[in-house]
């Protein structure tokens, strides 16, 4: 998680950290602190300065964000956003 780590990258891997966060061993679903400080907006992603790629990686990572297993859907300021 470098100055430098491309945004591509980084709403990737946000993403991918969110849900683990998300899903606590056993199944379920915990939202709070350690997800919340993972959500795109608040890591400096600005919506409407991303290029077609890192839109696409935006628009594929919000939707693994957005629908959690047991079809719990969690809809967040980032998916208004973008």
């Amino acid at each position: 998680m470098t100055g430098s780590e491309p945004r591509i990258d980084r709403i990737t891997r946000l993403c991918d950290e969110w849900c683990a966060a998300a899903t606590p061993p056993g199944g379920g679903l915990a939202i709070g602190p350690s997800t919340e400080g993972l959500r795109l907006s608040k890591n400096g992603i600005v919506f409407h300065e991303l290029t077609h790629e890192e839109l696409q990686a935006a628009c594929v990572g919000l939707t693994r964000v957005l629908l959690r297993p047991g079809l719990n859907t969690v809809v967040d300021d980032d998916h208004l956003l973008l």
